[in-house]
């Protein structure tokens, strides 16, 4: 995979909080190697605001999916 490929990947999969970070690659980092990308993305995430609480997280356990929020659905699955 060429190093062009692995710097698109990534950069396609960091999520909307990054996108600044994404903008300003593309117009003035090209040439980048992937350790320095990495350097960039953890400083740019140490300047990102804290979430107040966690994502809800799915769970399967035996046949069932399990989502954790405050009402505690439950729906049945495979």
């Amino acid at each position: 995979m060429s190093k062009e490929l692995r710097v698109s990947l990534i950069l396609n999969s960091l999520n909307k909080d990054y996108e600044q970070l994404v903008q300003k690659y593309s117009m003035h980092s090209m040439g980048k190697t992937i350790v320095e990308l990495h350097v960039m993305i953890k400083l740019d995430e140490k300047g990102l605001p804290k979430k107040a609480h966690a994502p809800d997280v799915l769970v399967v356990r035996e046949g069932k999916i399990q989502k954790k929020n405050n009402k505690s659905q439950v729906a049945h699955g495979k």
